[in-house]
């Protein structure tokens, strides 16, 4: 399996790993996916797969977190947690992909869903299916 590094020279390879991405890597290219500045070449496969993902970002004690992964479990969902409580690099790139500070963001593909008040509303409205449908590649 391609790492995220295996595209892009810049990255350095950490032992640390987050699902089959270098968690340090995974975390610099959604940033980059998100921000406004270029993609750094990234690999198309590599991109993909970060788009195709129902990414919540959450902490340890947070009731709303809980709440949105428990509406995700039950819509058989599968999402990626990020834990920003444990990593303020993370909570860097949530806040400049969200410009909230907030938890949880919520990102379904490309789409910034944003906390668990919105995920709700857009399930009880009948729109979430749609948008995982529109969003996820």
């Amino acid at each position: 399996m391609k790492t995220v590094s295996d595209c892009y020279a810049a990255s350095p390879k950490r032992a640390n790993t987050w699902g089959n991405y270098h968690r340090t890597d995974l975390s610099v290219t959604i940033g980059i996916l998100y921000s406004d500045r270029p993609r750094l070449g990234l690999c198309q496969s590599i991109r993909s797969r970060i788009l195709s993902a129902v990414i919540v970002y959450s902490t340890a004690m947070c009731p709303y977190c809980v709440r949105a992964k428990q509406l995700l479990q039950r819509k058989g969902i599968e999402y990626r947690e990020i834990r920003v409580d444990l990593d303020p690099e993370q909570m860097q790139i949530m806040r400049k992909s969200s410009r909230r500070r907030s938890v949880p963001q919520i990102f379904i593909g490309a789409y910034h869903v944003g906390g668990y008040d919105d995920l709700s509303d857009l399930d009880m409205q009948g729109k979430l299916d749609d948008i995982l449908q529109q969003n996820l590649i």
